[in-house]
């Protein structure tokens, strides 16, 4: 079967703008994707900060919990030579 002129050049638009939808999917894909990784990275390093500050804090925590068990320590044993001394 033949294609009438207008024919072809309606079957050759048409593809030519195929061509150019899949070139720009293309490139919208290419971007998105490094989009997508740029957002990783980000995730990445913004985890590794959380995590650090996580653990700075626990360890502040950890050690005041100790000198507060150190200060409890303390006062119980002064409240006993108070007693002592009383006696």
């Amino acid at each position: 079967m033949k294609l009438s002129r207008r024919g072809a050049i309606t079957m050759i638009t048409a593809g030519i703008a195929i061509v150019l939808g899949f070139g720009t999917l293309a490139i919208n894909l290419v971007s998105t994707s490094s989009k997508l990784e740029e957002q990783t990275v980000q995730m990445l390093l913004l985890k590794e900060e959380y995590n650090s500050i996580y653990s700075e804090l626990n360890s502040e925590k950890e050690e005041r919990m100790k000198y507060q068990r150190l200060y409890d320590e303390v006062s119980v044993r002064n409240e006993q030579l108070e007693a002592e001394l009383e006696n």
